[in-house]
Order: C-alpha cells, then sequence, then structure tokens
C-alpha cells in the first residue's frame, strides 16, 4: 500500500516551518546523564525571565511596596522635629611648670604632648556620670520660663508633617517667645559630694535625658571639640550646649589648682623616699656580700653556664630524634602502613613467592580455557596456588614484626637516651641555679640602687626648679563659639526615609518574586528552551492550552442536530461506501463529555489546529523522506493530554488524504472510545487475548463519521496488560495493520506507572513525549525519556502540551497567532 510519505506533498507553509523549527533526524544515541558535563538540568535566566516573573506576580510587588511605604510615611510623620545646637571648646596642652619636664628632657612626670588618649580622655571626661550629673544640676536650678525643657515629646501632628513634605506648608517658626531668652546660665553647680547617692538617683533621669542628646567629637588635626545637643525645643538644645561647655571648662580649672598645690609636697616626700631607700640598699650590699663571700662577678668565662648550655643542646637533639622514631613506629602501626613499607623495601623472598604465585594462576587460567575445573592438573595447581598463598602470607607477616621490631627497638634506644640527658640537665641545672642564686641577687640590689639614684637627681634638680610656683594657674580649656538658637531641624529627615523605605520595599518585593519565580520554574517543564536542554530532545511543536471551548462545542452540536454543516473543520465529508469485513461509519452526534480541544469540533482555523498542522509536518519529516508508519504517544503522568494529541494528530493526517488508525494501548483505562463516543465492548485486548482472523479484526475497527480517521478500541480491561502488550500476538497485529493503514498512532498509559509504553515503544516507528509545562515535574519526565531510550525507543522528540502562549517565553507564538 502506498505509504503517505509519497501521498504527501510538503507545501511552501510546510517547508519554512520545517526550516524555523529545528528538529531531529533522528532520535539521540544515549540520553545525558546527570555526571554528564554536557548536561544542563538548570536554567539558565535572563533580564526578560525576570520581568515576566515581576509582571506575573506584579500585584505583590505593588502591594508589599505599597504597605512598606506607607507604614514608613506615617512612622515618619509621627516622629518629633530634633534641634541640634553646636558649641565649640578648645583644649590646650596642660603646661604646668611644677609638672613640666626638666630642661635636659631626663625625666617627664606629666606631659601628655600630642598623644591621642589625652584628648580621648577630656572627651570621655565629657560624657561622665559624675559630669552629667553637675550639668543636669545647673540646668535644673534655671527658674521659668527660661527653664530647660526635661519632656521632649512636643510635637506637630502628622498630617502637618507630611504636607511640609510635600512643600505644601512653609517650616514653622520656632523664634517666636524665644528670641530674649538668655542662651547661658548665670552660675555653675558645685560639684557633688562623693558617695551622694540620693543625689545620683534623683538625677539619673535628667543624666540619662542629656546623655542622649549630647555629642561630642573632637575636630582632626585641631584641638578643638565640637559639643553638639539634639532637642525638640531649639532653645534647650542651645542652653544645654553653653552649659556643657562652660561645666568643663570650670571643671578643668579646679583640677589644675587642686594639681597644683600639692606638687611641691609630692616632690618633697618623694625626695626623701628615695633617699632612705639608697642608705638600706648600700647596707644590704654590703651585708650580702660578706655572708656570701662574693667576689667580683664580671671575672670572664662561667663554667656552670657553658655545661648547662651544652646539656641543652643534646637534649634538644635527642628529643628530635626521639620524635622521629616515635612518628615512624606510630605510623608503621596503622593498618597497612607496615606492609607498605615492607613492599617499598622490595624484599627479594616476597617477590620470588609472588612472582611463583602470579606464573601459577596464568598456568591455571590457560589450563582452565582448555579443560574442566575437575582436571586433576587443574587441581593440583589449586593446591600449589594455595601453598603459595598460604607461604606469601607467612612470609609477609614475618617481614612486618621484623619491621616493627625494628622501629621499636629504635624508638625505646632513642626514648632511654632522651630520659638520661634530660636527668643530666635537670641536675647541672639545679647546680648552677644554686651557685649563680647569691650573685644574681647581688646585681639586682646593685641595679635597684643604681636606679634610685637617678631619680634622686632628677627629682632634686625639679625641686629646685619649681621652688617658686606661679600663684595662679592658666586653664588650659577655654570656650572658643557658644551655641546660638538654632533655625530649622535637622531631623528626622523623613523624606529620605521613604524614599529608602520604598527602595528596599522594592528591591524585596521584587527578590521575592523573583525567588518564587526561580522555585516554581525549578520544578517544572515549561519552557522550548528548558525541555531542550534537559532532555536533549527537540521541542516538536507547542500546544496552546485549549479555552474558551466548551461553549464553541455546544453551537457545533448545535448546528450539527439541526443539519448544519459536519464536525470536520466545517466540511460536509461524503460517507464512504463500507470496505469488506468493515462496519458502516455512525453518524452519531459523538463526545457526550465535551472534551475540550479536539480539531474534529473544531470549525475554520485556530491557533490549535496550526500547531497540530507543524506537529504534522515534523512527524511526517522526522526520518528523511520516508514517514514514520507506527507512532507511539505517551507521557509521564496521568492528565498531560496524550489521548488528545493522539486523536487530534491522527485527525491532522487523515486531512492529507492518508488512512490514519488510532490504537488505544491503555488496556488499563482506555479512553479512546469514550471521548469519540464508540463502543468499547471488542478492540485490542480481545485481539491479543484469543486466536481471531484478519477479518474479524478489521471488523472490530471502526471508521469515524466516514472519513480517514479510523478507531481501534481497547476493549475490555485486564490485568494482564503487560503481558499482552509484550506478545507476540502484538507484533503480529501492527504488522498486519500496516499493510492496510498509512498510519497507526498507538495510545499508552503513563511511564511512570506502568511499563507498557516501553514494552510498545520496540514495535513503532517512532516515540512522542508529552509534555504539560506546569504539571511535569522535570525528575519525573527525564525518567520517562531514560526509560525509553533504555531500551532503544526511537524518540522523534517532545510535544510540551497546554501551553499558556501569553507568558514571556512564548510571546513570539502568541504575536504570531493574534
Amino acid at each position: 500500500m502506498k505509504r503517505s510519505g509519497d501521498m504527501i506533498k510538503a507545501s511552501s507553509d510546510e517547508r519554512e516551518i520545517r526550516a524555523l523549527v529545528p528538529y531531529r533526524e533522528s532520535p539521540p544515541s544515549s540520553f545525558p546523564a546527570n555526571d554528564d558535563p554536557d548536561f544542563d538540568d538548570e536554567q539558565v535566566l535572563g533580564l526578560r525571565d525576570y520581568w515576566g516573573m515581576v509582571c506575573q506576580r506584579l500585584w505583590l510587588v505593588l502591594t508589599i511596596t505599597f504597605l512598606t511605604t506607607a507604614l514608613a510615611l506615617v512612622y515618619v510623620a509621627r516622629q518629633v522635629d530634633v534641634y541640634e545646637a553646636e558649641a565649640r571648646i578648645q583644649v590646650n596642652l596642660e603646661n604646668n611648670a611644677a609638672l613640666g619636664s626638666s630642661k635636659n628632657g631626663s625625666v617627664v612626670i606629666n606631659n601628655p604632648g600630642d598623644d591621642p588618649s589625652y584628648f580621648n580622655t577630656q572627651l570621655l571626661l565629657l560624657k561622665s556620670p559624675a559630669f552629667l550629673r553637675r550639668v543636669a544640676k545647673t540646668l535644673d536650678m534655671e527658674p521659668a520660663p527660661n527653664a530647660f525643657v526635661w519632656d521632649s515629646s512636643r510635637r506637630e501632628s502628622a498630617w502637618s508633617n507630611i504636607m511640609r513634605m510635600a512643600g505644601l506648608a512653609g517650616d514653622r517658626s520656632q523664634s517666636e517667645g524665644v528670641a530674649n531668652k538668655p542662651l547661658r546660665v548665670r552660675s555653675i553647680a558645685p560639684l557633688s559630694a562623693d558617695g551622694d547617692m540620693a543625689e545620683a538617683e534623683r538625677l539619673a533621669k535628667h543624666v540619662s535625658a542629656i546623655r542622649n542628646g549630647l555629642d561630642v567629637k573632637l575636630t582632626e588635626t585641631s584641638r578643638l571639640i565640637n559639643i553638639n545637643f539634639s532637642h525638640s525645643d531649639p532653645n534647650s538644645a542651645a542652653r544645654a550646649a553653653n552649659v556643657v561647655a562652660d561645666t568643663f571648662v570650670q571643671a578643668n580649672w579646679e583640677r589644675r589648682a587642686a594639681s597644683t598645690s600639692s606638687t611641691s609636697d609630692f616632690l618633697q616626700k618623694r625626695i626623701a623616699e628615695l633617699q632612705s631607700k639608697i642608705g638600706e640598699n648600700e647596707r644590704r650590699l654590703i651585708e650580702y656580700a660578706r655572708d656570701h663571700q662574693i667576689f667580683p662577678l664580671d671575672s670572664g668565662r662561667d663554667i656552670e653556664s657553658d655545661r648547662l648550655a651544652a646539656l641543652d643542646r643534646g637534649l634538644l637533639e635527642a628529643e628530635n630524634l626521639r620524635k622521629a622514631a616515635e612518628a615512624e613506629y606510630q605510623g608503621a602501626l596503622a593498618p597497612g602502613a607496615a606492609a607498605a613499607i615492607v613492599e617499598g623495601n622490595n624484599n627479594a623472598q616476597l617477590s620470588a613467592i609472588d612472582a611463583r604465585l602470579a606464573d601459577a594462576r596464568q598456568r591455571r587460567a590457560v589450563m582452565l580455557l582448555e579443560v574442566g575445573e575437575n582436571w586433576p592438573e587443574v587441581k593440583e595447581l589449586n593446591k600449589q596456588i594455595s601453598d603459595l598463598e598460604d607461604q606469601l602470607k607467612q612470609t609477609s607477616e614475618r617481614a612486618i614484626g621484623v619491621v616493627l621490631t625494628n622501629l621499636e627497638t629504635r624508638y625505646r634506644q632513642s626514648l632511654a637516651r632522651e630520659q638520661s640527658l634530660r636527668k643530666a640537665f635537670e641536675q647541672q641545672h639545679n647546680s648552677a641555679m644554686t651557685q649563680n642564686a647569691a650573685a644574681i641577687d647581688y646585681r639586682m640590689i646593685q641595679q635597684e640602687t643604681t636606679t634610685y639614684r637617678g631619680l634622686l637627681d632628677s627629682l632634686l634638680q625639679r625641686s629646685k626648679e619649681n621652688e617658686i610656683v606661679l600663684a595662679a594657674t592658666p586653664n588650659n580649656v577655654q570656650v572658643t563659639d557658644y551655641a546660638t538658637l538654632p533655625a530649622v531641624p535637622v531631623g528626622p529627615k523623613r523624606a529620605r526615609l521613604v524614599a529608602l523605605a520604598f527602595a528596599f520595599s522594592l528591591a524585596f518585593a521584587v527578590g521575592l518574586v523573583v525567588l518564587l519565580g526561580s522555585l516554581e520554574d525549578s520544578v517544572s517543564v515549561d519552557s522550548v528552551d528548558k525541555v531542550e536542554r534537559m532532555f536533549g530532545l527537540s521541542a516538536l511543536a507547542v500546544i496552546p492550552i485549549a479555552s474558551r471551548r466548551r461553549r464553541q462545542l455546544r453551537e457545533v452540536l448545535k448546528l450539527k442536530s439541526h443539519g448544519g454543516p459536519g464536525l470536520l473543520l466545517g466540511e460536509q465529508t461524503p460517507t464512504p461506501n463500507p470496505e469488506p469485513g468493515k462496519k458502516s461509519p455512525k453518524k452519531s452526534v459523538r463526545n457526550a463529555r465535551g472534551h475540550v480541544g479536539l480539531l474534529i469540533y473544531e470549525e475554520g482555523s485556530s491557533s490549535l489546529s496550526e500547531s497540530y498542522k507543524k506537529l504534522r509536518t515534523l512527524v511526517m519529516h522526522s526520518n528523511g523522506n520516508s514517514a514514520p508508519a507506527t507512532l507511539l504517544v505517551t507521557s509521564s503522568l496521568p492528565g498531560e493530554g496524550k489521548t488528545t494529541v493522539v486523536i487530534n494528530t491522527g485527525f491532522v493526517i487523515s486531512q492529507t488524504g492518508a488512512k490514519v488508525l488510532l490504537i488505544d494501548g491503555d488496556l488499563r483505562h482506555p479512553t479512546i472510545h469514550e471521548v469519540l463516543g464508540i463502543e468499547n465492548a471488542q478492540g485490542l485486548s480481545t485481539i491479543l487475548s484469543g486466536d481471531v482472523t484478519e477479518a474479524e479484526i478489521l471488523s472490530m475497527i471502526e471508521q469515524y463519521d466516514g472519513s480517514n480517521l479510523y478507531v481501534l478500541p481497547a476493549g475490555p480491561a485486564t490485568d494482564n496488560a503487560a503481558e499482552l502488550l509484550a506478545s507476540e500476538s502484538m507484533r503480529r497485529l501492527v504488522h498486519t495493520l500496516r499493510s492496510t493503514f498509512s498510519h497507526i498512532i498507538i495510545d499508552s498509559p503513563p511511564i511512570s506507572f506502568f511499563t507498557d509504553a516501553v514494552l510498545i515503544s520496540s514495535l513503532v516507528d517512532g516515540v512522542l513525549m508529552i509534555v504539560r509545562g506546569p504539571k511535569s515535574p522535570r525528575q519525573v519526565a527525564r525518567y520517562s525519556v531514560q526509560s525509553l531510550d533504555g531500551v532503544g525507543a526511537p524518540i522523534l522528540g517532545v510535544v510540551l502540551n497546554a501551553v499558556n502562549v501569553r507568558s514571556n517565553d512564548y510571546s513570539y507564538y502568541r504575536n504570531y497567532y493574534r
């Protein structure tokens, strides 16, 4: 019979489709394994993919961004305005004549110089609790209306702040009622007595408020300290900054005056102490030399020290030898280490036995090829091999024992030598320490006396220089700039905070939707690129998802019931005469279930029909000029649309004039007869389980509505479907039907549940793998392809079914079909 490859002439449109969409000339020889470096299981996402993820969940991005920005706006609008006042003080070096350095520079008692720690100390003093309590007392002494505002909760309404942020309201004036208020206090409060806990507890709240608003910074490359104070009331901010500056100047002057008055007393007391210590040390030296019979210690070589040094070097060498021997011995005790040492030593006896054993094994292998295992010479060789193996094992054990014994002996000898040297070293060390103790103590006393003499000379010189102390001690801290009334608030930065909240919320929302999109994209197969990269197979066609089909189906059925146009794309096909052995074609209205997505109920052209026509073109040219006569359509999981693809593919091929037979190979859960509305009393299971003639086989095949589409239903369900499909009867049936029909398309159960499809794949010329984008997990789909590839199935490619062409991955298809 003439095949469809000779009947179908590729039109110019089909040749164009074939040029645009690549396909394989033959199925791949092997499926890429997980460890194949060319295998790419991960999707490479581009900007377009990320943009599609964002557009898919745009409502989530807008919601998160809007809510976060709105909450940030409400939060910053409720915050009070903060004003900052700044005062500045200058801290010079402490040049107290009583505490300065001598003219010859031999001793420096208290000179900070340019030490950064001195200025860091001043910064810490400005924020110390005792100093802040004094500042709080000073501020608390002022009567109203000049009193400091301790409550900083003064605020405007949130709405007025929002209006000012938007530029719809001017800044409020803070100068009303405060222009005439003094920004400095009249007097500084006295320093609190040490240990006054009651006052400390009373001022604790005020101290905390001042610490929170106070900020002190040292200006770089200068001696200026900036005192900044932040407060919701501008007048209170300026007064607090000035009080901190004045109080610190006063406290520094008091400290320096107290230190100046006690300098002379300190020097005199220290000179008397040094003179007393020097006299006492001189008496100790005389008595110690007489009692211990000490002679001058700078005579030359020290014999005891030389002997101690020699023993120390010997002990270090013995310790290193012992560690090396111990490491070798411990390493040899490890499993297999001693055997490796023996093997590395090239033991001649072991090598000879090993060579004899290898020769015996080789001769035994040669004889086994010529005679059986029970041959006497083979048994003799087996006995020789066993004896040689025992001899090799015993010799190896003896060699290992010798190696371990040698290493242990070497280790113990090294250990004994080390212990002997250590004992001699300790004895010599004790002897040297006993003999040199007296000399060491004598030198320490001499050194101490010399140090005391140097200090005494320096203090005597300092005392002469400081006999006259200035009556007034100059203050090295002074105020250079007092704080003025701040005109505008410094915070909060409402517009900046809202902008940051908007930016961060937008970035978070975009990152969240990208993450969600990546997680969804990582578990499903939903794009042509991913299918080709995952399976190494071409995506032959992209079948769009069938939507709004039920309304169209009802309209077509209504027209049919009123004698309107036929169901086959609006054409009234004449009913041919039945062939011998065939039933008359049925004319009843089919598909009582209203199946969605079938071309037999389509009228006119659509994106769905064009997709199947492209699939038809690629399948017909998949093997060059010879179209596959038998085709298997399968999938990984139920519900992926393989039955629909079987019917539609058979239908579009039958439109070319070729006779197409659809075989329902799903003997467990047949569905073709339900979709097309035909009887299922007899079918494939009846043919395979019984002895039927070719005429009886043809009688079970029904012609659909007088077209070139024929159907062989599955027949009654059976429990031994796999056995029937793998039988010789199935192979003979396919061979018999090939002579009658141009193309045979077989429907099969899902591969992940049953092995039926794998069995049928060996009987057909090509296999189509149906993958439903949002439904097919990649691991299951890949397992299915691997199962087919493992038996050498001729996989033509993958059909992406039920694809949403509105997504970014299929914008080309969407625009083209539109």
